[in-house]
């Protein structure tokens, strides 16, 4: 009797820990934007540097989504992949660019930050969620034409969330929130990414519409790849990992009955 009295004051006990484990909540988020510039409209044939609006390579990815900048946000092909041919490629006197090419793909986005203030704007609807969450890979990367050198060491990025409605520019609104991020400085056509993950607080935002500005701070030049942009009311999560705590607990108290019920049996 004493026994079956402790079996079943172990099973309601593991019963109760399950149910409280499984109320917890998972990790989830709604990815808005997952961007790794692969895909370009279209691409300048002449040169591996394409100036044109970054809307005129990627708008309509996925349909419907614009960007905004200001100057020249720069479109980089740094495998030569678009003008394998091409004599003017970039750095082909020393084998064209080199480093985190895996990483990179074919192709990132470059900016100023001095000279002419080159930003870029991207709008989202956030609404019923707290957070604008971001990932992307960031890193110093010099230009084999068109002025240069320009690099002049790390770059730092910042990232600002803007209350504005309707807005597809490159924020206008009320300042919400946000976040510098470092990378590190490199040779100019060495690419050595820096990524970051962070969430921007858009939870005083009136009507969920916010605009995300990215601006280079400092380092002359630099370029980014690799973006995924998600809401959510947890800071930081874009969706990469999703947490099932209750099957693991549940397991975890099945071996503890088991064990003591063993012990209990054969002492």
């Amino acid at each position: 009797m004493k026994f079956r009295n402790t079996a079943n004051k172990l099973i309601a006990f593991t019963g109760l820990i399950t149910a409280i484990v499984f109320t917890l909540p998972t990790v989830s988020a709604t990815i808005l934007l997952n961007q790794d510039f692969e895909a370009p409209n279209t691409f300048f044939n002449g040169f591996d540097v394409d100036s044109r609006p970054v809307n005129t390579l990627f708008g309509n990815q996925p349909a419907g989504f614009t960007y905004g900048n200001t100057f020249t946000v720069e479109t980089i092909n740094v495998t030569d992949s678009a003008n394998p041919s091409d004599s003017q490629k970039s750095f082909a006197s020393i084998g064209g660019y080199q480093g985190d090419l895996a990483q990179s793909g074919n192709f990132v986005v470059g900016m100023l930050s001095h000279a002419q203030n080159d930003r870029l704007g991207l709008t989202f609807d956030v609404s019923g969620f707290d957070f604008l969450n971001v990932q992307i890979d960031v890193t110093s990367l010099e230009l084999d034409c068109c002025g240069a050198p320009f690099v002049t060491g790390a770059p730092t990025f910042r990232f600002s969330l803007f209350e504005d409605a309707g807005s597809n520019g490159i924020g206008s609104g009320s300042l919400l929130d946000s976040f510098d991020l470092a990378g590190t400085a490199s040779a100019g056509h060495i690419l050595d990414f820096t990524t970051g993950t962070f969430g921007l607080d858009a939870s005083n935002s009136s009507d969920g519409l916010v605009t995300l500005q990215i601006d280079l701070l400092s380092g002359g030049y630099a370029a980014f790849d690799n973006l995924i942009i998600a809401s959510s009311d947890t800071e930081g999560d874009v969706g990469q990992s999703v947490t099932e705590p209750g099957i693991a607990w549940l397991f975890l108290s099945g071996m503890v009955v088991m064990s003591l019920l063993r012990r209990r049996r054969f002492s």
